[in-house]
């Protein structure tokens, strides 16, 4: 569990960088900052989330001989994994939310309009994931 939280709480403040330092080129600091906390806000609980299913779904399966080829693996998958997830999670906000109209072209309107922006920081922490978990894991104690 100290893992998953080691590694969460890294990868939001990776995150919040990129607001931070896109909004202090045109509007100072302060502003950058005020767009970091909000990030982090609104960050956490997701990346949370992500690395707690990293971690009991995939972190002890997609082991190959070639380190490479095991990160692509389990990059690949938590991408593929993530997409349908939020179509998923978009899917089912609209229904609810529209009085379970199931017009597919209304739902992938919405899909592009809400969580489409996502997918970047979605895919940077897909890839960011598997090599935090191999840095943040337990050492081995020596006698």
């Amino acid at each position: 569990m100290e893992q998953i939280l080691k590694l969460s709480l890294a990868l939001t403040l990776l995150l919040c960088l990129i607001p931070f330092f896109s909004v202090i080129v045109e509007d100072g600091v302060v502003i950058g900052l005020y767009y970091a906390i909000l990030g982090f806000g609104s960050f956490f609980l997701p990346t949370l989330t992500f690395v707690a299913i990293y971690h009991f779904l995939f972190s002890k399966r997609f082991n190959f001989p070639n380190l490479w080829l095991t990160y692509m693996s389990k990059s690949l998958t938590l991408i593929f994994v993530s997409f349908i997830g939020l179509f998923v999670w978009a899917i089912l906000e609209f229904v609810i939310t529209s009085g379970f109209n199931l017009d597919m072209n209304l739902i992938f309107e919405d899909y592009r309009k809400e969580y489409l922006g996502y997918m970047s920081a979605v895919i940077i922490l897909a890839s960011l994931i598997p090599i935090g978990h191999h840095l943040f894991r337990p050492k081995l104690k020596a006698n």
